[in-house]
This record gives C-alpha cells, structure tokens and sequence, in this order.
C-alpha cells in the first residue's frame, strides 16, 4: 500500500488504520488528488488479491469555520464511488473535529469522566480518601491526560476552564467535600496532584527528556532536532 501512494501525501499508519494526509489551498485540487491517490491505492490493493472497503473510507476537510462553510460542496470520489465526508471523526480514541478547535475532544473527556464519577459516587459509602485516590487516577485522571500534549494548547481559554472545572468535581469527591466547596492549592499538595495545565507541562516534559537521553522508541522523536545541530557555528545558546 505505501508504494502506490505519492509522496507528496502523507501517510499515518497504525495496526489495520491507514491515514493519507494532503495540504493544498485549493479544495479541487485537494479533491482531486484524494480521489487519484485512493484509486491507486485500489488498484495497489486488488493486484495483491486484497480490497479498499469504500464503504468505510471518509475523509475531512480541515480549515477555518469560514472557509469550511465557502467549500461546502467538497467531495471526494474513487472509481465513481462518493467517500463519506466527515465533521467529526474518531482516531486512535480522539474524537478530531474538522476546524481542530479540540471542542470535541473536551466534550469526549467530559462524557466519561461524568459518567465514572458518578459511578464512584454510586459506591462512595465503601470508599475512603486513599481509595478514591487510586479508583480516580486510574480510572478519570487518563481522559485528562491522553495525547493531551497534541490538543490542549490549541483550546480556547473557555475549554481550558471547563477542564480545570471538571477536574475540580473530581477532587471534590476524592476528599469528600460538598458540591460547591471551592479548591485550593492546598488541596493539591495533599493530594499530590497537578492542576490541568501543570499537568500537560509535566508530561510535556517527560516526553522530551526521554527524547533527549534517546530512552524512547524511534519515531517518537522523528520530530525533534537537537538545537546545535541546526545551528552553522557555535553559539552560547545553540546547547
């Protein structure tokens, strides 16, 4: 399948999920070119006795609201078949939406972790603090933190409130405090727990080290240059 795709196109490729990636700032171009690369991709496929499902292939058109809604009559075909057009779409466990607001996203975070919260609070009578403690990273702080350094910088200030908001609600019922009781910093120390924004910085963080002292696995560093060996001579701040 690589082979027949061009390279200009990119590809993200992930156990039986295949994503082609095209950047152009004509829609009929882009149009186009979907369509040629997913028919070669077809034919790559029959000739090694396989098939491309396009009954459930889609794709998304990314950009702002404005132009989205110029191009409203994009589409995308392949061997006189219409590919499904998306707003929405869900990968690896994100839901992506078409202008990368994240709004959809926090919205997922929100669905389960209200509905696991509210299953603890279902149980809370056998529960003590240090109980509640573990259920809650194990089974809520994860919607906080998955893949949280791909989209929380690109949140609005209001999505960033209403996380810190729903993180709140959980700290409330890890101490068994009232519905408005008001958290403050002191409840995190004892807790030993990060806000929501410290806490993408801290996993930030501890990915880069690992890119840095190389104890990650190789394409998660595909991405990252060191400074100096960019830079054409030496300089106080190229390390």
């Amino acid at each position: 399948m690589v082979t027949s795709i061009d390279t200009n196109c990119k590809r993200i490729l992930y156990a039986d999920d295949s994503t082609i990636l095209f950047s152009h700032k004509d829609p009929e171009f882009i149009s186009a070119k979907l369509g040629k690369v997913l028919k070669g991709c077809s034919e790559w496929l029959v000739d090694n006795t396989l098939s491309l499902h396009l009954g459930k292939t889609e794709y998304m058109l990314f950009g702002p609201k404005r132009k989205l809604i110029k191009d409203s009559q994009f589409s995308v075909s392949c061997n006189g078949h219409d590919i499904k057009g998306s707003k929405k779409m869900k990968y690896l466990g994100l839901v992506i939406d078409n202008t990368l607001s994240g709004e959809s996203i926090v919205q997922n975070v929100f669905f389960k972790v209200n509905g696991k919260l509210k299953f603890l609070y279902r149980h809370n009578s056998c529960l003590d603090l240090n109980t509640r403690k573990i259920l809650c990273s194990a089974l809520l702080q994860c919607h906080f933190d998955y893949s949280c350094s791909s989209w929380y910088e690109g949140l609005s200030k209001g999505l960033k409130k209403k996380l810190q908001i729903m993180q709140n609600k959980v700290i409330r019922f890890i101490k068994g405090y009232t519905p408005r009781t008001s958290i403050s910093f002191q409840d995190y120390v004892d807790l030993n727990m990060l806000n929501v924004n410290n806490r993408v910085k801290q996993l930030r963080l501890g990915h880069i080290h690992r890119v840095y002292y190389n104890k990650c696995l190789s394409y998660l560093k595909n991405n990252f240059e060191r400074r100096e060996n960019r830079m054409q001579y030496n300089t106080r701040s190229s390390s």
